[in-house]
């Protein structure tokens, strides 16, 4: 640490870095610690007895029989050393087991960091297990704001009620750290005072393979929690080692489940805690600010030996292998298996077409065309010619609205449609791959008017149906009204924080058509989430429509497609800021460390993460702990973020997002998966026994190859480490290219 790190204010030692000092506060009977806002101030903002231990006992009142008694210590020593400060306590339970904890302040790339030796150094058996944790006490009392990273975002609104922290108003509440896309929790006051606590480059393992059940211990379990404390009209962000989740658990639903180490002399827990502050000005900023900087500084590791190049092939020679055609008249439906069995191509692998959303089909369709033409492979421009004009076609497009569901069939008209609400993220999703299609048509010289009928079609609708607000509603019926069903909770028609999902297609729609009614139709509509989602909720709602609506990852994603595409469009600078947001919080829901998962007899043969390799993997919505490989559609937009700012914090997520999520796809064979291309959806690894539906979607093709082909498109290059040229004529590059609707 230089020595301009190290403070002294009022006779209290401290360290200072980025704006915020730590002091080391004699209280007369130890050391307190404390977080003041500048290097001379003397309010502190947070503070807290640094040292908790916790002592499960035989009996008691809490579930399962088990007692916890906490033992909240400051430090009795704090000397100074070369790398910061080095303090250490020995904690004493009621029954005499002692344990001897060193902490060790220091300061690394500007940001303040804390490594945790606990030793037991006397035992009682009376005590049967052990914790620890590292917590800080917001001084200022009143409504708090929170952020855990795909678990809450501000406060409990859009979140379903069993989701962990949807009622903030209870004594504790904590949540297992691998449930997050980062381990950490920011505390926020009402002064606009904000402090993260995360788990600094965890090394996260449990050789049990199951999550342990309440009051268990077992010194194999190494995984912590993250969450808050109230008492005393005080608010308290924690970190606790080993976890203790609850009041409600994903699994169990209720109850706590706090797990301990064993109460041994040869018992040693080791973590490092990571302390962001921030009073930027608003919840926004401080949210994107403390996760950038807790995601910079875990410096996770990019799975380079992912081949880029050999992941669109892949996927292309899986689509022709498994691409059907339905039909017997002049229409024909055709396209790729709506699911199957990552070991099993012929087990369970039903047809049914879906445009957009987790079908995927008309951006299949694109996929096939583009590499028809990059090959000059007559049979691959037919394969996506004929799924293109099927979807183009007065058979699905015969109402306002096209239909977004069929189910092929061998009749006239290829199948027939399925009752299924026009989602606006699904005829978006569908349109946007018929309007990438006929771009790459057009470039390559090929012309088909009823593709950009269909999709002028549907922008005109928008156009014509958005509300005087800018918004548009989440679903519709085909004959272009509103769906106002409120049978199925994920249907919520009249709801409006879906309205970013339209904007870049209507974007691409103005520079296609150089009509201008589009790009104002836009820009209303990117205001309007940016009036009532960045500055109005400071979060993103139901970007998958097979959810109740709320807060989740692809809200978040399209809102930085809006926000980006609205930049590149207006030049506006707030469009920016806002992107920088959304960028922040899609990226929350990416699993940024890695962990071993254990295989259970149901999933032999399935699970890819036996050695590890959840890095890249992303969460999928609040309420649960699913995860998919759906971040992967993010490196092209991290890299067109980090053209637009030079920040290489974008840079790093282009990287994590274009190699690591990739890992959950048998890429190098190792799997001997049905294809090389074949990624798991709906799986869950937070609780360290992999369970899955151990199926492929479209979707998830789709996903790995999106920014591939944009990255093409734009910059003749698959991948972000080969590209060529200067930032500033990458930047030129990319202003010609604009937001995706130009024919080059």
């Amino acid at each position: 640490v230089d020595d301009e790190a190290f403070t002294e204010v009022d006779g209290n030692k401290g360290l200072y870095t980025n704006g915020w000092r730590l002091d080391f506060v004699d209280n007369g009977e130890g050391f307190d610690i404390a977080l003041y806002n500048g290097s001379t101030s003397t309010q502190a903002l947070f503070t807290g007895k640094p040292v908790t231990v916790y002592a499960k006992v035989a009996s008691g009142s809490l579930l399962g029989g088990n007692k916890e008694n906490a033992y909240k210590l400051g430090y009795t020593s704090v000397t100074k050393q070369k790398y910061g400060y080095y303090a250490t306590v020995t904690a004493t339970t009621s029954n005499g087991t002692e344990a001897f904890v060193e902490d060790k302040y220091y300061i690394d790339g500007g940001e303040l960091l804390l490594k945790r030796k606990l030793s037991v150094i006397k035992e009682n058996t009376k005590d049967k297990g052990i914790a620890s944790a590292f917590a800080l006490t917001a001084e200022e009392s009143g409504e708090k704001e929170y952020f855990v990273p795909a678990i809450i975002y501000k406060n409990t609104e859009n979140m379903p009620n069993h989701a962990i922290f949807a009622n903030t108003n209870i004594n504790a509440f904590h949540v297992l750290e691998t449930r997050t896309g980062l381990p950490m929790a920011m505390l926020r006051s009402e002064d606009g005072s904000a402090v993260a606590i995360s788990h600094y480059r965890p090394s996260i393992s449990n050789e049990k393979g199951v999550l342990g059940v309440d009051g268990e211990v077992d010194n194999r379990f190494r995984y912590g929690s993250v969450g808050y404390e109230k008492a005393s009209g005080k608010t308290t962000v924690s970190f606790r080692y080993p976890s203790g989740e609850g009041p409600a658990t994903y699994n169990e639903t209720q109850g706590w489940k706090r797990v301990y180490h064993k109460v041994s002399i040869d018992t040693v827990q080791e973590y490092s805690i990571g302390i962001f502050a921030s009073n930027s000005g608003t919840y926004t900023e401080d949210m994107e600010s403390v996760f950038r900087r807790a995601f910079v500084a875990e410096d996770t590791e990019i799975a380079y030996e992912v081949n880029i190049d050999k992941i669109w092939d892949y996927n292309i020679e899986m689509f022709e292998d498994t691409y059907k055609e339905y039909g017997s008249g002049a229409t024909k439906s055709a396209g790729v298996p709506w699911s199957m069995d990552l070991l099993d191509k012929n087990k369970n692998t039903p047809y049914s077409f879906q445009m957009g959303f987790v079908g995927q089909q008309t951006s299949v369709g694109a996929s096939l065309l583009s590499e028809g033409y990059a090959k000059n492979n007559e049979k691959l421009k037919n394969m996506g010619k004929t799924i293109l004009n099927f979807w183009s076609s007065s058979t699905v497009f015969s109402r306002a609205l096209p239909y977004v569901w069929w189910d092929p069939a061998n009749n006239s008209v290829g199948g027939g449609p399925r009752s299924y609400s026009a989602f606006l993220r699904a005829f978006v999703d569908g349109c946007e791959g018929i309007l990438d299609a006929y771009v790459i048509a057009k470039a390559n010289g090929e012309d088909f008017p009823q593709w950009k009928n269909a999709i002028v079609k549907t922008a005109n609708f928008l156009c014509e149906n958005q509300n005087s607000d800018g918004s548009f509603y989440r679903a519709y019926l085909q004959d272009g009204s509103v769906n106002t069903d409120t049978t199925d909770p994920c249907i919520q028609g009249t709801s409006k924080a879906n309205t970013p999902v339209a904007v870049r297609f209507l974007y691409k729609m103005n520079e296609l058509t150089g009509e201008s009614k589009y790009y104002d139709a836009a820009t209303s509509a990117v205001e309007y989430a940016y009036q009532n989602l960045y500055n109005g909720k400071n979060k993103y709602v139901g970007g998958t429509i097979d959810q109740h609506n709320v807060v989740d990852r692809e809200a978040a994603i399209f809102a930085l497609y809006a926000f980006e595409s609205a930049y590149s469009a207006t030049g506006e600078e707030k469009y920016l800021q806002a992107a920088k947001h959304a960028a922040a919080s899609a990226l929350s829901w990416v699993y940024c460390y890695d962990f071993k998962v254990y295989t259970n007899a149901d999933n032999a043969g399935y699970n890819p993460f036996e050695n590890g390799g959840v890095t890249g993997f992303s969460i999928i919505a609040t309420g649960h702990s699913g995860a998919d490989n759906f971040a992967s559609y993010l490196y092209y937009y991290y890299y067109r973020m980090y053209l637009h700012t030079g920040d290489t914090f974008y840079l790093k997520a282009a990287k994590l997002c274009q190699y690591n999520a990739k890992l959950s796809s048998d890429y190098d064979g190792r799997m001997n998966y049905a294809y090389r291309a074949i990624a798991t959806e709906a799986t869950l690894v937070a609780r360290f026994d992999y369970y899955s539906v151990n199926a492929w979607l479209p979707w998830s093709s789709i996903a790995n190859i999106d920014s591939i082909a944009k990255m093409r498109a734009t910059f003749g290059n698959a991948s972000v480490d080969g590209l060529s040229g200067t930032l500033d004529e990458q930047r030129a590059t990319l202003a010609s290219y604009g937001v995706g609707g130009k024919i080059n």
